[in-house]
């Protein structure tokens, strides 16, 4: 089964949690396409991640990625026991 990242998947934080995603992002390894989202007080929700990249995405396509079966992180907490499951099996 290929890894979640290696495909776009959807990603809902809650406010405030801007920080704590981009600390997740450089743990990981994450690429950060444009560093200016995390550079400002904007709340931003719904984000699209992968292996390559990390950025927005509107509810158009999150709706697109839950009718594809693409995998929804609903939480960070989510999405850190994800990346901490696949660093353990390298």
């Amino acid at each position: 089964m290929k890894d979640e990242l290696e495909v776009s998947c959807g990603l809902e934080i809650r406010k405030g949690e801007k920080k704590r995603l981009l600390e997740i992002c450089n743990k990981y390894g994450i690429p950060i396409t444009y560093p200016r989202l995390f550079d400002n007080d904007n709340d931003y929700i719904l984000w699209g991640i992968s292996n390559k990249s990390i950025g927005l995405l509107g509810v158009v396509v999150m709706n697109q990625f839950l009718e594809l079966g693409r995998k929804i992180f609903y939480s960070l907490d989510e999405l850190e026991e994800h990346l901490i499951k696949r660093e353990n099996q390298s």
